[in-house]
């Protein structure tokens, strides 16, 4: 299961992860209180920056970033060859176009 660390522009991958109905737990990490005092974010994200995942024994920071390796786990599953009908994106260097025909493959 993927684990989200932290909220603010962590929202982006949750609504991603919504989207893609993939199993997911919010770990809240409170920025207010002091990065300092959680030791098990620092753990995984020593810079003390959210939103940050862990999925098995990958770990990431910067929604963007964490958005094109879920894109890329969907991707990866499903034959990716384009036709007039069945539009696919597959070239994830082009943030504006990662959501169109996610899930037409």
């Amino acid at each position: 299961m993927i684990t989200v660390f932290g909220e603010g522009r962590g929202f982006r991958v949750i609504w991603l992860l919504e989207e893609m109905g993939l199993a997911y737990r919010l770990r809240p990490v409170d920025l207010l209180a002091g990065v300092e005092n959680d030791p098990e974010f620092l753990a995984v994200n020593p810079a003390g920056f959210i939103p940050a995942i862990q999925d098995g024994e990958v770990t990431m920071v910067e929604s963007i970033a964490i958005m094109e390796y879920l894109m890329a786990r969907i991707l990866s599953r499903k034959s990716c060859e384009s036709s007039k009908n069945s539009p696919c994106v597959c070239d994830l260097g082009h943030q504006s176009c990662l959501f169109l025909g996610m899930f037409s493959c």
